[in-house]
């Protein structure tokens, strides 16, 4: 009934117009919002329908509900009106916390959601009068304002506006200094084996400051943006270098994609760009190496990111986890505790994107790179790169391999590579590090370029659930494997802004074999750090929309991969598995090999990769 309502409400907004509470000509007047609280014995089907029609999510149970649906609610829910005052609640994440008015001559950056009736142009020209200075605005119901503390209030008691973030401090690149090494993470046997996969007729958007165009490694790869930021910096010169440099001027100056195009977005505004600008440019790759402050919430920037990657099926964001390693947060179930959930921006907290940490040349983590959970217990960052300097140049390094990733794909498939088939081609042919299993500093390992390349010929399923059920994928295993594993990813659709827990559709992995079923790799979420920092476990995970089941030294047969949708409360649900057989006595020689430059006199890391016992490192 509740989803019967919004088709019906949705469809006489575009014959009729929009209704008088949505045109925006006051911001006062008696309150239109109601909290609204679940009576036990609602059935899932009712709650799962309240949550995609509130506005906002305050506990497991309690929601704000517009009042143009209190007709339809008021028999399944205990309802409660809420006053002008209590409009506080429209303060999400760190834009709730007491240091915020202690600031009220300091100008800061809001991102201010509106009602998804309203009109955002009439929205803007009542503001026209306030001491408020407006950025721009965003298709996806969001407009940016830079002003105090103090002028937020106007936006609290404004009947159109549903939640208010905002950015602890300005974007920050999260450092950067030139120099890495592409053996780390097996990009130099990628350029090595697979010739000719170099990023060619593929773009990347770089979203900070801009770049060098004229760099002699960058020449003739540019493509021009309109919205790209009129500042030119070297840390925007590194990322486009560490994702598609050419290597003209020196060796070390060669990306991972060394034939990309490269075009810029400026991070001014921290949030997707509108959908036009990718896919007329046929973008499939944005990288994000800054940070904003810690701030875990499912924020505003954090819905309109996930949005976007579910209208732009090939679209992945990567963002850098950040450099606060050892910071506590200051807001959410993690506050206070030193060493974890400290990730740079509640954007971060997007389901549908992927957030990379840094590791030293030998997969060991660096102090600085900010780890998990994210603020409902996901596991963050999804995986780590080589880069000892900061999280930046892992997240570049990571944008240029899914560029890799693309173009391969097409020349296999003839068509593009889903963003959550890529997510989970990075994540099941990582190398696992510190830990067994994931874990919150390292998510599901280490970038291995070249065993994500291997994996798309013959390591893929797909599926589409329409309607709830079970499909299940069958393997042949052969014997003397080492070990099985595999990875289920979904692009969940964006969840009702500040919600407890960001997952909607719950898609379960089990692999069977002879009786025997596998549960995915599951970490303790629970609020105090010798928690997060235990082992993780065979469970089942209701909190993920990445899962993975690894068997070590699996015996021969057939196996079965079931997945299972436990809750679909948004039909037409897209999935990806990839699997991995590793064979035991392996040996792979990683580098130098032919064409490779070791210069005369320095000392280098020999790299190699084996499951032998009689062989260490």
């Amino acid at each position: 009934m509740l989803f019967r309502f919004a088709l019906l409400f949705f469809t006489y907004m575009i014959f009729n117009g929009l209704p008088a509470w949505a045109q925006h000509t006051t911001t006062a007047g008696p309150s239109v919002w109601y909290k609204v609280q679940l009576k036990a014995g609602v059935s899932k089907i009712e709650a799962s329908q309240l949550a995609q029609l509130a506005i906002r999510q305050l506990g497991d149970s309690t929601y704000i509900i517009h009042q143009s649906a209190l007709q339809q609610i008021k028999n399944a829910v205990s309802l409660t009106i809420l006053t002008q005052k209590a409009a506080d609640w429209k303060l999400l994440g760190v834009a709730a916390l007491p240091w915020q008015k202690s600031t009220a001559n300091q100008r800061l950056q809001f991102y201010v959601q509106l009602l998804p009736a309203c009109n955002t142009d009439s929205f803007l020209r009542h503001q026209n009068n306030r001491q408020v200075l407006w950025q721009a605005t965003n298709t996806r119901g969001i407009v940016t304002a830079y002003c105090t503390a103090t002028a937020v209030q106007l936006f609290i008691n404004d009947a159109v506006v549903t939640n208010i973030s905002v950015l602890p401090q300005q974007p920050t690149t999260e450092l950067a200094t030139p120099g890495y090494d592409l053996s780390a993470n097996a990009l130099s046997m990628v350029h090595r084996y697979f010739e000719g996969i170099n990023g060619n007729g593929l773009e990347v958007s770089v979203k900070e400051d801009h770049f060098d165009t004229t760099d002699i490694d960058l020449r003739n790869r540019f493509r021009y943006s309109s919205i790209a930021s009129a500042a030119i910096t070297n840390h925007a010169n590194f990322m486009a270098t560490i994702i598609a440099g050419a290597g003209n001027s020196v060796y070390y100056a060669k990306g991972a994609a060394p034939a990309a195009l490269v075009s810029s977005a400026s991070f001014q505004q921290v949030l997707p760009e509108a959908n036009e600008y990718y896919t007329g440019r046929n973008i499939y790759v944005q990288n994000h190496s800054y940070g904003a402050g810690i701030d875990n919430a499912y924020g505003v920037n954090a819905v309109a990111f996930d949005k976007s990657a579910n209208e732009n099926n090939a679209l992945l964001h990567v963002f850098s986890s950040g450099n606060s390693g050892t910071a506590a947060s200051t807001n959410g179930a993690y506050a206070g505790i030193a060493g974890y959930a400290n990730l740079t921006g509640n954007f971060k907290m997007s389901k549908n994107s992927i957030s990379v940490g840094a590791v030293d040349s030998f997969g060991r983590v660096v102090a600085l790179s900010s780890v998990g959970p994210a603020y409902d217990g996901r596991i963050k960052p999804e995986i780590t790169a080589f880069q000892q300097n900061g999280t930046s140049e892992a997240a570049a390094l990571v944008s240029g391999t899914c560029l890799l990733l693309q173009q391969y794909y097409q020349s296999v498939f003839g068509t593009v590579l889903p963003a959550a088939l890529a997510k989970a081609l990075l994540i099941n042919s990582a190398d696992d590090i510190n830990t067994p299993g994931p874990d919150f500093k390292t998510g599901f390992g280490n970038l291995n370029a070249y065993k994500a390349m291997q994996a798309i010929q013959q390591q893929l399923f797909s599926g589409n659930f329409t309607v709830p059920g079970t499909a299940s994928f069958n393997i042949a295993l052969p014997a003397n494997a080492s070990q099985l594993k595999v990875t289920l990813v979904w692009n969940d659709p964006a969840a009702v802004t500040g919600t407890a827990k960001a997952l909607v559709n719950d898609l379960d992995l089990v692999v069977s074999n002879n009786g025997q079923n596998y549960l995915p790799w599951v970490l303790n979420s629970f609020a105090a750090a010798d928690s997060l920092q235990l082992p993780a476990v065979r469970k089942t995970d209701s909190l993920n929309n990445t899962e993975q089941v690894s068997i070590q030294y699996p015996p021969p047969g057939n196996y079965t991969i079931n997945i299972r949708s436990t809750r679909l409360t948004a039909p037409g649900q897209l999935f990806y598995i990839v699997y991995s057989i590793d064979s035991v006595n392996s040996f792979v020689w990683q580098w130098p090999a032919k064409k490779d430059v070791v210069l005369a006199g320095n000392t280098v890391a020999l790299r190699w990769q084996t499951n032998r016992t009689d062989i260490t490192d």
